[in-house]
């Protein structure tokens, strides 16, 4: 094993240099999780948890979802989402696809982000069904070769109470579908028994 340059003498003794045992993919820990621990809360969201069993199985819709777009092993997807609990949902779903997945910086202007998705080749674009994310994100689709944009909805992820009021006051808009493709991710939540599939 060839020698780090951080591997000088402030390296802890005792601690071995490389790990090994570890050879199997990144989604498999979520996998693993949700066999052993099913019904225990992996995201919290305006009060209404997910379960570690909700979040693999909506990673496995993801993942068949973009299979059937003809996404695979190697197809870079992009998100384009702040920190929500799509994010994991997603994440691991473009894994399970064997896709590589390109996160992108939520406060990216339209240039900012139209560069990374020409750069990277993005096939596949997930963003938030928001006023400011999404036509950012419809204007950022410019030469580049996104076939297929997942607006995230934040409506399914509340509670039902919540969900409604928001939508009559306006505060969760309705995107324009795009020429691209255009597809709704939501969730299914026990919490607030409702079922949504992708």
């Amino acid at each position: 094993m060839a020698s780090k340059p951080w591997h000088g003498s402030r390296w802890p003794q005792g601690v071995a240099h490389e790990v090994s045992g570890f050879e199997k993919p990144l989604y498999s820990i979520l996998d693993d999780a949700a066999g052993k621990y099913p019904d225990a809360t992996y995201t919290i969201f305006a009060d209404v948890g997910h379960t570690f069993r909700e979040v693999k199985g909506t990673a496995d819709r993801v993942a068949n979802f973009l299979t059937s777009r003809g996404i695979g092993k190697g197809d870079r997807v992009a998100i384009f989402l702040p920190n929500l609990p799509h994010f994991p949902e997603i994440f691991f779903g473009i894994l399970k696809a064997g896709a590589v997945c390109v996160t992108c910086n939520p406060l990216y202007k339209t240039s900012e982000l139209n560069y990374q998705l020409k750069d990277c080749g993005a096939k596949a674009l997930f963003v938030m069904d928001h006023p400011l994310f999404y036509p950012t994100a419809v204007a950022a689709l410019e030469g580049a070769e996104v076939k297929t944009v997942v607006i995230c909805n934040v409506k399914s992820y509340l509670p039902k109470l919540k969900g409604m009021i928001g939508s009559l006051l306006g505060k969760i808009p309705r995107p324009i579908a795009t020429s691209r493709g255009t597809s709704s991710l939501t969730t299914s939540s026990s919490q607030a028994s409702r079922k949504h599939p992708l």
